[in-house]
């Protein structure tokens, strides 16, 4: 999540994806600039995948 937050599939290096010619921007100092880089395999965002995160991390808590 620190590296793209919209992000759901890494590449093991930078090989890239089908997916490089997707239009998705993030803004960088006030820019907009080309989100998918060569490490990214797939950028979307759905909202399970955020809440996922959140469960994992409520229950490490509750069990530790």
């Amino acid at each position: 999540m620190l590296n793209d937050t919209y992000a759901n599939a890494f590449n093991y290096g930078p090989t890239g994806s089908p997916w490089d010619s997707d239009k998705t921007t993030k803004i960088v100092d006030g820019k907009h600039v080309n989100a998918m880089t060569p490490w990214l395999w797939e950028r979307k965002f759905e909202i399970d995948s955020l809440a996922a995160v959140l469960k994992l991390s409520t229950e490490f808590y509750y069990y530790t």
